[in-house]
């Protein structure tokens, strides 16, 4: 089950008039500064998980609690509090490693998440399992790291009775559009959400055309 964000109270109607015509753009409001944000929610049988090699000799393995102190230079403190959380709340993360350096991280759950850059809720039904927040460091990117380290999600929940695996990515991320698809997902149902991020005046301008937003 995927259930919608909220939707931000200004006059309903008119702002989905508004999302039809942005079309995945950042504009310009004279009241507002919005963004429209579109990605897909993407799903793998596993009857048959496909087990991908890294390009360099790396180990993959379960995140522990003095991981995310030793991530301090990919992560900041926010984000540290956040995944001792997680792991607090029985979720799954993993880490590659070149050497002793943690080159990437990503997690894996069983319940449930909420994905905030596209304001849904993911539900893991009975057999589901849902990947999410995947980040490689950018000099380790290409090298097949973040694929190998996927079909570890997939190896795990094969491992604990799943059928199907679930993940969102957005319709702009072609690095994780890669990934996923590398690994055997499939392209399911998309979603866009349309945010307001500051307050301007009253027309919005897309291609340089004005658009009124009140009349």
């Amino acid at each position: 089950m995927i259930e919608g964000g909220m939707m931000i109270p200004v006059e309903r109607a008119r702002w989905q008039e508004l999302g039809r015509l942005l079309l995945g753009k950042a504009v310009k409001c004279s009241r507002y500064l919005c963004e429209s944000r579109t990605g897909s929610i993407f799903y793998c049988q596993l009857d048959d998980v496909i087990k991908i090699q890294p390009l360099l000799p790396v180990t993959i393995r379960r995140m522990t609690p003095d991981d995310i102190s030793a991530m301090s230079y990919i992560i900041d403190e926010d984000e540290a509090t956040l995944f001792r959380e997680r792991l607090e709340e029985g979720k799954t993360g993993f880490v590659a490693l070149d050497g002793e350096r943690i080159i990437h991280y990503s997690w894996l759950t069983f319940k449930e998440e909420f994905e905030s850059w596209l304001g849904i809720t993911i539900h893991c039904g009975t057999g589901m399992g849902y990947s999410f927040n995947l980040y490689t460091l950018p000099e380790y990117k290409g090298k097949n790291i973040a694929p190998a380290v996927l079909s570890e999600h997939l190896a795990s929940m094969k491992e604990n009775g799943c059928h199907t695996a679930l993940t969102v990515v957005g319709s702009k991320n072609t690095a994780s559009l890669h990934t996923v698809m590398k690994v055997g997902f499939q392209k399911g149902p998309s979603f866009r959400r349309t945010i307001v991020l500051r307050r301007k005046s009253s027309s919005v301008t897309i291609d340089g055309a004005a658009v009124p937003l009140w009349k």
